[in-house]
């Protein structure tokens, strides 16, 4: 059940993230994310552990 809705979560989670990025034109034109998306993808990942360790 923790697994499941662990894989919903990254989806959900990877999919916000995309949606983003293509928002704020961190996306290169092969769909790839820049280094700046990298970076906002591991700030959001490392924010969500420091101040919600309980999820």
């Amino acid at each position: 059940m923790i697994a499941f809705l662990g894989v919903i979560g990254v989806t959900m989670f990877y999919g916000t993230t995309l949606g983003v990025c293509r928002k704020y034109g961190l996306l290169i034109s092969n769909g790839t994310l820049s280094i700046v998306g990298l970076l906002f993808n591991f700030g959001i990942i490392i924010f969500r552990y420091v101040f919600y360790p309980e999820l």
